[in-house]
C-alpha cells in the first residue's frame, strides 16, 4: 500500500510542477507577443524619421533624395517605376508621379540609401514598400532615381 501512496504523491508533485511550468510558459508567450507588438510600433514609428525631397530640378521634378539616419542620400533606379514615383509624390504632398532613371536630374553624392524599391503605388511612405534594408545597394550615382509630380 505504501508504494501506491508514494506513486500518488509523486503524481501530485509532477502535476504541481507542470502547472507551474505552464504558467511560466504562458507568461513568456505573453511577453513575446508584447515585444513583437513593440517592435511593430517601433518599425512603424521609423516613418517619422524618413523624409524625401526633390533635388536638382524644379519644385515638382528632380532627383529623389531620402533623409535617413541623419543624412540625405539617393535612391537607385533599379526597379524604379511610376508606382514608386507616386508614393514619393504623395510623401511630398503632391499627386501624380512619373519615374525617371539614369540620373536624369544629375548625380547625387554621398550615401545611396535605397535600391530595388517596389511599391504598389498605394502606400503613404516608401517605408511601406518592398525593398532591401537601407544602405543595401549595388549602384553608383549614375543610376540615381528621379521623379516628376503634379
Amino acid at each position: 500500500m505504501g508504494d501506491v501512496s508514494d506513486v500518488r504523491t509523486s503524481l501530485r508533485n509532477i502535476q504541481q510542477s507542470a502547472s507551474g511550468h505552464s504558467s511560466r510558459l504562458t507568461a513568456i508567450e505573453t511577453k513575446q507577443r508584447s515585444q513583437g507588438t513593440s517592435l511593430t510600433l517601433l518599425s512603424n514609428g521609423l516613418e517619422a524619421f524618413i523624409k524625401v525631397r526633390i533635388a536638382d530640378g524644379g519644385s515638382t521634378y528632380g532627383r529623389v533624395e531620402v533623409y535617413y539616419d541623419g543624412s540625405w542620400g539617393t535612391i537607385c533606379d533599379d526597379s524604379w517605376g511610376n508606382n514608386d514615383a507616386q508614393v514619393v509624390c504623395r510623401m511630398l504632398g503632391r499627386s501624380g508621379g512619373t519615374a525617371f532613371s539614369s540620373a536624369k536630374y544629375g548625380e547625387g553624392s554621398g550615401q545611396i540609401w535605397l535600391d530595388e524599391v517596389n511599391c504598389r503605388g498605394t502606400e503613404s511612405s516608401l517605408i511601406e514598400c518592398s525593398k532591401p534594408r537601407f544602405g543595401m545597394h549595388d549602384c553608383n550615382h549614375d543610376e540615381d532615381a528621379g521623379v516628376s509630380c503634379n
